[in-house]
C-alpha cells in the first residue's frame, strides 16, 4: 500500500469517525490513571524514514494513555531510539512537550488529536491509521492491561441502555400484544423476517412480541454502541477475540465456502480446513462403502462416538435431527463417566463391527480418556491383537503423540484448531460421526446452511438481521422485565435434543459475571435454556408458562413438512394445529368475559361459575418466536444452528462479557482430582468443609459405588458385545475378591464330591451363606474348622467384605425387561427363649443382610406351616417343604433362600427340540427332548478330555456353564482332575465363539442330608455336643448342630433356566435348644454343569446330569 494512498484513506476514516462518533464520557471514570498500547504495528514504509521507525521502535505503537481531570489524552514516548540513529532520541520536531486529548468513539477505538499539537498534519493521519488499523482488525489484543479491554463502557453506564430503561418504565412495561395487533393489522409484516434455502425460506416471526417499531429502532441502537459490527468483523477477520485464552473464534472458517483467505496469526487456515475436510470425505466414503474393514474383515455397522461436552452434544444433536438421512452405520454416543453409559452401549454392537471415535482435542480429557481405555480394553479382550486398534479407532485430536500412544495410527487422527470453541466444534472433524451418519455431501450441505447464516450475520444490516434482532428481543426481556429463562420448544421428535445442545451453546457461553474488563458486572447476564419438544412440553410445564408468575419467551419451531406424513399427513397436521394455536394462546390468553360466556354456554351456575372463573382465565401477553422450516434437512438445520450461535454471540458482546471461554467448568474438575484418591484412601477425609467430608466420608463408610472393573471376570464376559455389570459394592481388593471367589468355589466343589448320586444339583452360595450365619456365633475349634473349609487365607475383615459383597452383587432382583428373577435372602427363626446376644444380631444384619423371627417351636404345626410358607414364596412355589418336623431340644434354624430365573441370551428354537439319544453312565442310550441353538454368543474352552460351554443369560452377569467330557472319556475322570480354582480358571478362560449346541432339555430335584458331607468335608465340630462352639449366639446354653437339610430343584428348557434352592440348619441344647470356526457342543452323555455370577466369579449353584 502506497503511503500517499494510506494517508488518504486514513484521513476519510479520521474524519468520518469524527462525525458519527458518539463521545463515552462515562467510561473515563472506569479506566486506572495510565495503561499502555502495546499493539504490534503492521506499517511498512520507507526504510529511509525517520517517523516510520518511530512508529515501528520495539513493533509497538508508541504512545501511552493518561487519564486527567479534563478527559483522556495521549502521551508519545518522544525518547524512542531508532536502530539508524542509535543513541539518538527522535528529533524535536516529532516530539511533543504536551499531552494529545483522545476521545473513545461509539463505533470503535478512535482518537482525536487536538489542532496546534507539534505533530505536523502529515504525520496524523499515519498516527490515526496505525491506531485505526489495529482497531479494527483486532479489537482486543490487548484486552486485560490495555485501552482495548477499555472499548466497551458497562451495559448500564450506556446511554442507549439508559433510554430503554426510560421507554421500559413509562411504555415497555404497559405493552399489549392484543392491541398492538388490534391497531395495527400489518403488524406481521413488519416484524418478520424471510432467510431463503435452497430447500424454501425460513420465516421467523417476531411479531408476537412485546414490541413496536420505536422500541426496535432504540435497540438497534444499543447494538451500534455495543459495537456488536466491529467484534463481529473482528472475529471474522481471525482476530483472537478470545482474549483470556488467546484465541481466534473461527468456526466460522470451518463452514467457509468461499475459500476466501481467513488469517490467524499471519497464516490462512482455509488450507488446513480443506485438508481435513478432504481427509474425512475419504475416510468417511470408505466406512460407508464397506472398503474400511474391521479385524474380521467385516464392513462397520456401528460406530460409537467417545467425547463429551461440545464433542457430544453437538454431534449426538445432530445426527438425531438428520435420522431421515442417514446413510451409514449406526451411531451411537458415550460421555458420561458413568461407567454405565459405556456398558449399555457396549452390549448393543459387535467388535468386529465396531468403529470408536475418541474425541478430545488433547487427548488427556479425563472423561473421554477413561471411556477410550475402557472401550479398548473391551475390544482387545475379544481381538486380542493390539495391532487389530488401528483398524477400529479413530482420533479426533491435535495430539500426536497421545495418539499414537494410545494405539491409533496418526494417518486415522482427524485434525482441528485451538481456535474452534468445543461447543462450536461439531463443524470441524468432531463431525464425523455426523458425516458417517449422513454422508459427506450432506455434511456438507449442513457447512453450506451454516455459512449461509454466517453471511447474513456479517453483511446484513442490523434492522434486518436475523440473529441480531432475535439477540436485542432476548435483551429487552433479560435485562428490563427480569424473564431469567427461555424455553426452546421444536415442534419436530427429531429436534428432541436441540434444547439441550444449546442449553450448552448458551449458558456455557453467557453465563459469566465478569466484563472483559476484570470488572463484576452490576446486571444480569445469560438466560437458563430449556424445552422439550411439542405436544410432549404441552402436557409437562405449559401450564406454567400460560399461567405461571414468570414471563418465560418461548422460541416455537415447526417444520412444514414432515419426514414421515404417515395417515396422509394426519399426525402432522395436528402437530401444526397446536404449534400455532399455542403462539396464538400465549399471546391472546382469555379474559374474564370470554371465560364467563363459555362457561354459561355450558350450563354452568352463577354461583360455580364465579367460583371456577379466575382459574381459567389466561393473562396471554406472553412472548413467542415463531420459526418455520420448510423441512428439516442438512442446510435448514446448519442454518438454524448457526442463527442461534451468532444471537448468543451478540448478546455477549452486549454484556460485555466473553463468550468463548468458560472457565466455571474448571474448578469442580480440579477439585474433583483430589478428592478421588481420598474416596480410596483408608484415612477419612478431612481436608474440605464439614458438608463435603461427611459427605465422603459417608459414602466410603457404606462402600458404594466402586466397580469390579479388574476382578477374576471382567476379562471375558460377553467377549462380542457386553461387558460385565457395574455393581454396589464394598471396596475390595483384587485380591480379596478372588480369594472369596475361590474359597466359595472350592467349598462348592468339595461338597459336591461328598454327593455319589449320578444326577445331582446343589447350591454352593446357599448353603455357604447359611453356614455364615453359624460361623458368625462360633468360637474354639468348630471356628477354626469352619474357616479352614470355608474362608482360607482371608482375615476377619476380608470375610465380612466378602459377605457383603456377596449379599449386594447378588441382591434380589426382579427384571421384566430382562426376563430375569433373583431372589436371596437369609433368616433366622429362634425360639421365644433363647437370649441371643445383641452383637450376633448386629452381625446378622450388618452382614448376611439377615432379620430374626421369634417362634414357638412346641407348637409344631404352626411354625413348620409359617417357615415352609417362607420358602415357597421366596422360590416361587419350587421349594414348597424344608422342614418336616422338630427336634424337641431345637433353640434355632437358620434359612438361606436363593431362586434364580433367566432367559438365554441366544435361545433354543422350540421347533427344534426333537427328541434324541443321551448315552447314561452305562452308555447305554436314554431318548431325551433335546434342544438345539447355534450363535456367537457362548463362551467356550476346549481341553484335550472336555470341553466347556458358557452359555450366558439375557442380564448382563450370569450364565450356566457345562463341562462336558469328550466321547469315551467318563464323567468321573474328568471330575477327579478338577476342583473348584481351576473350574473357575476354566469359567474364565472360556471366550465368544460360534457354536452349534444340542443339549438336553432336563429338570432336577435334589435333597441332601448335610450332617454327614459337613463331617466329611472337615466340619466336625458343627455336631460336637461335647464343648460349647456357638457361646456367641446364646452365652446362657450349650448349642450345637442337630441337622442339616439342602433342597434344590432345577429346570432348563427352550427360553433359559429356573433354579431354586434352600438351606436349613437346625441348631438345638443338650438342656432344651462367533468365530472363524464353528465348535460344536452336543451334550449327549453325563456332564457337570454350573451358574455363576460372571462378574464376581461365585458359584451359586452346581449340579451334575447323568439322563435319570
Amino acid at each position: 500500500m502506497s503511503r500517499t494512498h494510506i494517508l488518504q484513506t486514513a484521513s476519510q476514516k479520521m474524519n468520518a469517525r469524527y462525525e458519527c462518533g458518539m463521545l463515552w464520557e462515562h467510561d473515563v471514570n472506569d479506566l486506572p490513571e495510565s495503561f499502555p498500547i502495546a499493539a504490534v504495528s503492521d506499517f511498512t514504509g520507507n526504510d529511509n524514514d525517520v517517523i516510520d521507525e518511530y512508529f515501528q521502535a520495539g513493533n509497538a505503537i508508541p504512545f501511552s494513555i493518561k487519564k486527567t481531570g479534563r478527559g483522556l489524552w495521549i502521551l508519545p514516548h518522544h525518547t524512542t531510539e531508532t536502530s539508524k540513529h542509535p543513541g539518538k532520541a527522535i528529533n524535536a520536531s516529532t516530539r511533543t512537550s504536551r499531552f494529545i486529548p483522545c476521545v473513545l468513539c461509539a463505533s470503535g477505538l478512535v482518537f482525536l488529536f487536538s489542532f496546534g499539537v507539534i505533530f505536523t498534519p502529515s504525520i496524523l493521519p499515519i498516527v490515526f491509521y496505525r491506531l485505526e488499523t489495529y482497531v479494527t482488525a483486532c479489537t482486543l489484543k490487548t484486552t486485560v492491561n490495555g485501552i482495548v479491554g477499555k472499548i466497551n463502557m458497562s451495559l448500564v453506564a450506556d446511554p442507549n441502555y439508559e433510554k430503554l430503561k426510560q421507554f421500559y418504565e413509562k411504555k415497555g412495561s404497559k405493552l399489549s400484544m392484543v392491541d398492538m395487533f388490534k391497531s395495527d393489522p400489518s403488524r406481521f409484516d413488519k416484524f418478520h423476517q424471510l432467510f431463503g434455502t435452497p430447500d424454501g425460506s425460513i420465516l421467523i416471526d417476531y411479531s408476537k412480541h412485546l414490541v413496536d417499531q420505536e422500541l426496535m429502532g432504540m435497540l438497534i441502537e444499543l447494538a451500534k454502541s455495543r459495537k456488536v459490527d466491529v467484534y463481529r468483523d473482528a472475529m471474522f477477520a481471525g482476530e483472537k477475540i478470545n482474549f483470556t485464552e488467546n484465541r481466534a473464534v473461527l468456526h466460522i472458517a470451518l463452514r467457509s465456502r468461499t475459500n476466501e483467505p481467513i488469517m490467524v496469526d499471519g497464516k490462512d487456515v482455509m488450507p488446513d480446513v480443506n485438508r481435513v475436510l478432504k481427509h474425512m470425505r475419504s475416510f468417511v466414503d470408505s466406512v460407508i462403502k464397506g472398503e474400511w474393514v474391521g479385524c474380521t474383515g467385516k464392513p462397520i455397522t456401528d460406530v460409537i462416538n467417545i467425547g463429551i461436552g461440545g464433542s457430544d452434544l453437538g454431534p449426538l444433536m445432530v445426527t438425531e435431527a438428520l435420522k431421515p438421512f442417514q446413510i451409514g452405520p449406526r451411531v451411537h454416543f458415550v460421555s458420561n463417566i458413568d461407567g454405565t453409559h459405556l456398558a449399555e452401549t457396549l452390549k448393543r454392537v459387535n467388535y468386529e463391527t465396531t468403529l470408536f471415535i475418541i474425541a478430545s482435542k488433547t487427548f488427556t480429557t479425563q472423561e473421554t480418556i477413561t471411556n477410550a481405555e475402557s472401550a479398548k480394553e473391551w475390544f482387545l479382550q475379544n481381538a486380542i491383537n493390539p495391532a487389530m486398534v488401528a483398524k477400529h479407532f479413530v482420533a479426533l485430536s491435535t495430539n500426536g503423540p497421545k495418539v499414537k500412544e494410545f494405539g491409533i495410527d496418526e494417518r486415522n487422527m482427524f485434525e482441528f484448531w485451538d481456535w474452534v470453541g468445543g461447543r462450536y466444534s461439531l463443524w470441524s472433524a468432531i463431525g464425523l460421526s455426523i458425516a458417517i451418519y449422513i454422508g459427506m455431501d450432506n455434511f456438507e450441505k449442513l457447512l453450506t446452511g451454516a455459512h449461509a447464516m454466517d453471511q447474513h450475520f456479517k453483511k446484513t444490516p442490523f434492522e434486518r438481521n436475523i440473529p441480531v434482532i432475535l439477540a436485542l428481543i432476548g435483551i429487552w426481556y433479560h435485562n428490563f422485565f427480569g424473564c431469567e429463562t427461555h424455553a426452546l420448544l421444536p415442534y419436530d421428535q427429531y429436534l428432541h435434543r436441540f434444547a439441550a445442545y444449546f442449553q450448552q451453546g448458551d449458558m456455557e457461553s453467557n453465563g459469566k459475571y465478569v466484563r472483559r474488563s476484570g470488572e463484576q458486572v452490576n446486571y444480569t447476564t445469560g438466560p437458563i435454556v430449556w424445552g422439550e419438544p411439542g405436544t410432549n412440553g404441552q402436557h409437562a410445564f405449559y401450564q406454567l408458562i400460560h399461567q405461571g408468575t414468570r414471563m418465560i419467551p418461548c422460541d416455537f419451531i415447526l417444520p412444514i413438512e414432515t419426514h414421515n406424513p404417515i395417515r396422509n399427513g394426519l399426525h402432522h397436521e395436528i402437530l401444526t394445529a397446536n404449534f400455532l394455536a399455542q403462539t396464538e394462546a400465549l399471546m391472546r390468553g382469555k379474559t374474564e368475559d370470554e371465560v364467563r360466556k363459555e362457561l354459561k354456554a355450558s350450563g354452568v351456575s352463577d354461583e360455580q361459575a364465579n367460583k371456577i372463573l379466575p382459574h381459567k382465565v389466561f393473562k396471554g401477553n406472553r412472548p413467542t418466536t415463531s420459526i418455520v422450516l420448510p423441512k428439516v434437512t442438512p442446510y435448514t438445520l446448519g442454518a438454524l444452528i448457526a442463527m442461534y450461535e451468532h444471537k448468543i454471540f451478540v448478546q455477549g458482546i452486549i454484556w460485555d462479557i466473553n463468550s468463548f471461554d468458560q472457565w466455571g467448568v474448571e474448578l469442580g474438575k480440579q477439585l474433583a482430582k483430589v478428592i478421588q484418591p481420598q474416596l480410596h484412601a483408608k484415612e477419612p477425609v478431612t481436608s474440605h468443609d464439614s458438608s463435603t467430608n461427611a459427605l465422603a466420608n459417608f459414602i466410603k463408610e457404606n462402600k458404594t459405588c466402586f466397580v469390579l472393573s479388574d476382578c477374576l471376570f471382567w476379562d471375558h464376559f460377553d467377549k462380542r458385545q457386553r461387558c460385565a455389570r457395574w455393581i454396589l459394592m464394598p471396596i475390595l481388593s483384587e485380591e480379596t475378591i478372588m480369594e472369596a471367589s475361590v474359597n466359595l468355589a472350592e467349598f462348592g466343589w468339595n461338597l459336591y464330591n461328598t454327593q455319589t448320586d449320578s444326577s445331582v444339583f446343589l447350591s454352593p452360595i446357599s448353603v455357604y451363606l447359611a453356614l455364615s450365619m453359624v460361623y458368625l456365633g462360633a468360637v474354639g475349634n468348630l471356628k477354626k474348622e469352619m474357616h479352614n473349609v470355608m474362608f482360607s487365607g482371608m482375615t476377619e475383615q476380608q470375610i465380612e467384605s466378602s459377605w457383603q459383597l456377596m449379599m449386594k452383587s447378588i441382591q434380589s432382583t426382579e427384571s421384566p425387561y430382562a426376563s430375569m428373577t433373583f431372589n436371596l435372602a437369609n433368616r433366622l427363626y429362634a425360639s421365644d427363649n433363647t437370649k441371643i446376644q445383641q452383637t450376633y444380631k448386629d452381625a446378622l444384619k450388618t452382614y448376611l443382610k439377615a432379620n430374626i423371627k421369634l417362634v414357638d417351636f412346641a407348637d409344631v404345626s404352626e411354625t413348620r406351616k409359617r417357615i415352609n410358607h417362607y420358602v415357597a414364596k421366596k422360590t416361587n412355589g419350587k421349594i414348597t417343604s424344608v422342614v418336616s418336623d422338630f427336634d424337641e431340644y431345637i433353640r434355632l434354624l437358620m434359612i438361606n433362600v436363593i431362586y434364580f430365573k433367566a432367559q438365554w441370551l441366544t435361545e433354543f428354537c422350540k421347533y427344534e427340540t426333537k427328541m434324541a439319544p443321551f448315552y447314561g453312565p452305562t452308555g447305554n442310550p436314554i431318548m431325551l427332548p433335546t434342544m438345539k441353538a447355534q450363535g456367537p454368543d457362548f463362551l467356550y474352552f476346549e481341553k484335550p478330555k472336555y470341553q466347556v460351554l458358557g452359555m450366558p443369560y439375557t442380564v448382563d452377569n450370569y450364565a450356566m456353564f457345562i463341562v462336558l467330557p469328550r466321547r469315551l472319556v467318563p464323567l468321573e475322570q474328568v471330575e477327579n482332575s478338577l476342583s473348584g480354582k481351576v473350574l473357575l480358571h476354566h469359567f474364565q478362560s472360556a471366550t465368544m465363539k460360534y457354536v452349534e449346541v444340542q443339549m438336553p432339555k432336563f429338570e432336577l430335584r435334589t435333597t441332601i442330608e448335610l450332617k454327614e458331607p459337613f463331617e466329611m468335608m472337615g466340619l466336625g465340630s458343627l455336631s460336637n455336643r461335647s464343648a460349647p462352639s456357638l457361646s456367641k449366639i446364646d452365652r446362657t446354653q450349650n448349642l450345637y448342630l442337630s441337622s442339616g437339610i439342602h433342597k434344590t430343584v432345577v429346570e432348563v428348557d427352550e427360553k433359559g433356566t429356573e433354579a431354586a434352592a434352600a438351606t436349613a440348619i437346625t441348631c438345638v441344647t443338650d438342656s432344651g435348644v462367533f468365530p472363524e470356526k464353528v465348535y460344536q457342543f452336543t451334550a449327549d452323555r453325563p456332564f457337570l454343569f454350573a451358574i455363576v455370577d460372571i462378574s464376581t466369579g461365585f458359584l451359586l449353584f452346581l449340579g451334575r446330569f447323568s439322563g435319570q
